[in-house]
């Protein structure tokens, strides 16, 4: 069943300050200059769990509600908890969300696009998240001397070798990754790209959460583009998008494997339909409303296993992604006070740490920015010209981000 309401819920709560530094530095590969760099690490804060935002784009307003329940009459066996790979069209058109999230990664050449060699999703305006290994550079890094590098694309919606119009394949401008990668390990990889696909497609959040029962008490869900079945028992050609879902039964903890960051898997999985071309492709968690997050992406075909973000890769990530309109959620709502709330007319505003200057926004449920101000010494606003509804207001103090939702009467 489908939702005819677009919807994009912003929840940008404030990051711990209790902080320290991590080794989450980054290589950063510019595809466009032909140059390498890398980025510092950056502050892992010390809550166990956090997200970054989800938008469902504006290129209609459809919505796939994905399946809560299990067990499944798509089961690939009773002995494995995930199901076997269906046709994405099946749910529903490709073209909603979050199905037109889920993007192939290709290349253009000879005049001609050619995909599947590689699945990412977007989590950001002009972000998608996918595996390092489906791009092969050393650790650091080294340019080749010969070939283009601005000929990688990523598509989205991408089934039975369609372009559809209004979701064109985007270049690659940056590649992110760990440093910490090593050929296994940290396998995973930030795409930045030319446009802001994003806007138009939508993104899903980013998170991790330091709680194994999270992940073996929920369901989990997954879109892919695969381009060869490894044991031959699926038709899959890499120009059309499947989906799976269930319960992951295997999770390898950091500190009892030479894996490093934790895997999560699904044990026995590989005769269920693994594919070439799904490396990158994201395990997300959904409630098919006011949640939709990836934890990680497909690393291994044996037994299915998934590089899970961990605290350090998110807050690398999150910083990089945080100049568009992505932001962290977080767990500790008390920095950030709002009163009267509900509210016909005026707020009171106050933080635990106070503020003389700060950059006020407000945004509706549809991500649009309805208010914008300058706090300086004063703490209070008018929303008497809002329209009665929720609303996100977001409080910048010094590079901190402070935000609370509102309800105007």
């Amino acid at each position: 069943m489908k939702k005819t309401s677009v919807f994009c819920f912003l929840l940008l709560i404030l990051v711990n300050l209790s902080s320290i530094a991590q080794n989450n530095d980054l290589y950063v590969v510019d595809f466009f200059n032909r140059t390498t760099d890398s980025l510092a690490p950056v502050p892992v804060h010390s809550n166990t769990s956090a997200t970054t935002s989800f938008y469902r784009g504006n290129y209609n307003n459809t919505f796939i509600d994905l399946p809560l329940e299990w067990p499944s009459p798509l089961i690939c066996d009773v002995t494995i908890p995930f199901t076997k790979k269906t046709l994405a069209t099946n749910l529903g058109p490709v073209t909603s969300f979050p199905a037109r999230a889920s993007v192939s990664l290709g290349s253009k050449y000879n005049g001609s696009f050619h995909f599947g060699n590689c699945s990412g999703i977007m989590i950001g305006d002009k972000y998608v998240l996918t595996a390092k290994h489906c791009y092969n550079f050393d650790y650091p890094p080294v340019i080749p001397s010969t070939g283009s590098l601005d000929s990688a694309y990523v598509v989205p919606a991408y089934t039975n070798g369609t372009i559809i119009p209004g979701l064109n394949p985007v270049r690659i401008k940056k590649l992110y990754y760990p440093k910490k990668y090593n050929g296994s390990s940290s396998d995973l990889a930030l795409l930045e790209l030319e446009t802001p696909l994003g806007n138009t497609t939508g993104w899903i959040g980013m998170g991790f959460n330091n709680d194994d029962s999270f992940f073996t008490q929920h369901l989990f869900h997954k879109f892919c583009t695969p381009l060869q079945s490894l044991l031959n028992d699926y038709p899959f050609n890499g120009d059309t998008m499947y989906y799976s879902y269930g319960k992951i039964n295997t999770l390898i903890d950091l500190q009892q494997s030479v894996y490093s960051p934790p895997f999560m898997g699904i044990q026995a999985y590989f005769g269920c339909g693994v594919g070439i071309g799904e490396s990158g492709s994201s395990l997300f968690y959904t409630n098919n409303t006011d949640s939709i997050t990836t934890y990680g992406v497909l690393t291994f075909a044996n037994n299915y296993y998934h590089t899970r973000i961990t605290a350090e890769n998110f807050y690398a990530f999150a910083n990089i992604i945080s100049g568009s309109v992505t932001a962290i959620n977080d767990p500790d709502k008390e920095h950030l006070l709002i009163f009267p709330n509900p509210s016909s007319g005026w707020l009171y505003i106050k933080t635990s740490t106070g503020f003389t200057n700060a950059d006020l926004m407000v945004y509706d449920l549809n991500g649009k920015n309805v208010l914008k101000k300058q706090m300086a010494g004063n703490n209070t606003i008018n929303i008497t010209s809002l329209a009665p509804g929720i609303y996100l207001l977001t409080l910048r103090i010094k590079g901190q981000l402070y935000s609370r939702k509102f309800i105007k009467k």
